[in-house]
C-alpha cells in the first residue's frame, strides 16, 4: 500500500478544487461541476465561494446561469441547498432522492404538522398542482390553498423542502441584490427545465457519484463520502463497492487508509505546494468534503470553525490548511469591513498576500472593502 503524506493529500485537494491557482472565467461553470456544486446557505457565500476559484469572475455570473438554466438552485447532498450545473443536479437527485425523501417523510409523519397525520401526502399533491408553471413565494402558496391554520407556513415550507428532495420543484428567483437572498420562489422542475430526467436507478447514480466525489476530494474514506452525501452507511458503502475495480488503497499516518481512483495516483503524488492566501466563505466545499478535517485543519482549531446550531465560518486558508476566521459587514453605502482574526501571527509574506485577495475581493463585488487583522 503506497503511503502518502499529508502534504500531498491537502495540496492535490486544492489544486482539484482550483485553489492553488484560479481557473480562467469562461471555465466557470466547469469549477462548479468539478466541485461537486457550492453550497447555498446565503447569496454572498456562494458568489465568493466561486470567487477564490475563479480569475476575473463577474458578480453577476450565477445570477445570469440561474436565469438561463446553465446552473439550478436545487436541493442537493445532506438535504441542503447547493447551486450546481443541470447535469450534476439530475445525477445528485438521482442518487440521493430515495433516502433523503423517506427520511423526511418519516419526520414529517411525527411532527403531526397542521395535525394532518398522514394527510401531508394529499397536501404536496395540492402544492405541486397549485404551483403551476409559475415561480410562487411560500405565502403565494398558502394564500392559494387558503390555508389558515396557524402552522400552515411551517406546513409549507416543509412540503416544499420534501418535494425538492423529490425532484418536482425547484428554487427560481429570489429578491434583492446579487449578495442576498430575500423570499424564495419556487417553481415546478417540469416547467423549469422539462424533459432532466436520470436514466439509470439509484444505485447506479450512487456509484458514479462516488467516482466524481473521489475525482474532486479524494483521496478519502467511505465515512467520508457518508459525510458529505448524508447517505445511511449501508448506502455510501454499497457505491465504494459498485467501483471498486477503479480504486486503490493509499495510507496516510494522519488520516489512517484512504480510497483513491488508481488514475489519480500520479497528480496526488507530483502536486507541488505553494505559498497561498484564500479567503473562504462560510460553507464552503473543501471545507464540508471530509469527515475527517485533518487535512485542511488542526483538531484544536475544529470548534472555531463549526459553531453552534450547526453554523460553519468562513476560513482562512494559508499554504491549504484553515489559518483562520474572518467575517464581512455591511456598513453605510458602499462601505464594507473584512476583520480576519488569525490562530498565529501572519508573516510579512502572508499579510501582502492576504491583502491581495482582499484587494481582489474589492474589484468583485464593487465594496469600498476596509481590511483589518487581528494577530
Amino acid at each position: 500500500m503506497r503511503e502518502v503524506t499529508l502534504s500531498e493529500l491537502t495540496y492535490f485537494n486544492l489544486a482539484r478544487h482550483h485553489l492553488l491557482e484560479r481557473a480562467p472565467r469562461d471555465r466557470a461553470l466547469q469549477v462548479i461541476d468539478d466541485v461537486l456544486g457550492l453550497n447555498a446557505q446565503g447569496a454572498l457565500n456562494y458568489h465568493v465561494s466561486l470567487w477564490s476559484r475563479v480569475e476575473g469572475l463577474s458578480n453577476g455570473f450565477i445570477g445570469e446561469s440561474l436565469e438561463s438554466r446553465a446552473l439550478i438552485r436545487c436541493y442537493s447532498v445532506r438535504g441542503t441547498v447547493h447551486v450546481a450545473p443541470v447535469s450534476l443536479y439530475v445525477l445528485v437527485n438521482a442518487a440521493l432522492r430515495d433516502h433523503l425523501v423517506s427520511g423526511f417523510e418519516r419526520q414529517l409523519d411525527k411532527s403531526n404538522l397542521m395535525e394532518s397525520g398522514g394527510l401531508w401526502r394529499q397536501y404536496a399533491q395540492e402544492v405541486l398542482e397549485a404551483l403551476g408553471d409559475q415561480p410562487s413565494t411560500v405565502s403565494e402558496l398558502v394564500g392559494r390553498l387558503g390555508w389558515r391554520h396557524p402552522e400552515a407556513k411551517r406546513l409549507m415550507n416543509a412540503l416544499v423542502r420534501l418535494l425538492g428532495y423529490r425532484g418536482e420543484l425547484c428554487h427560481a428567483a429570489s429578491g434583492g441584490p446579487w449578495y442576498v437572498n430575500t423570499e424564495n420562489t419556487y417553481v415546478r422542475m417540469d416547467a423549469w427545465l422539462p424533459g432532466q430526467i436520470y436514466v439509470g436507478d439509484g444505485g447506479e447514480a450512487r456509484a458514479q457519484l462516488a467516482e466524481r466525489y473521489l475525482k474532486a476530494y479524494g483521496p478519502a474514506t467511505v465515512s467520508d463520502f457518508r459525510y458529505w452525501t448524508g447517505l445511511s452507511a449501508s448506502l455510501a458503502k454499497g457505491a465504494f463497492k459498485a467501483i471498486e475495480g477503479k480504486l486503490i488503497k493509499v495510507m496516510s499516518q494522519e488520516c489512517g487508509k484512504l480510497f483513491l481512483l488508481e488514475e489519480d495516483l500520479d497528480a496526488l503524488l507530483g502536486v507541488e505546494p505553494m505559498e497561498m492566501v484564500r479567503l473562504l466563505p462560510a460553507w464552503d466545499a473543501l471545507i464540508m468534503g471530509h469527515a475527517d478535517k485533518t487535512r485542511i485543519m488542526d483538531l484544536e482549531h475544529r470548534k472555531q470553525v463549526f459553531l453552534r446550531l450547526a453554523d460553519v465560518a468562513p476560513t482562512l486558508l494559508i499554504d491549504g490548511r484553515v489559518a483562520g476566521t474572518w467575517s464581512m459587514k455591511k456598513g453605510r453605502g458602499e462601505a464594507w469591513g473584512i476583520k480576519v482574526e488569525s490562530f498565529s501571527w501572519l508573516g510579512e509574506l502572508h499579510s501582502d498576500l492576504l491583502e491581495e485577495e482582499a484587494e481582489r475581493l474589492r474589484g468583485f463585488t464593487g465594496f469600498g472593502i476596509e481590511l483589518s487583522a487581528a494577530r
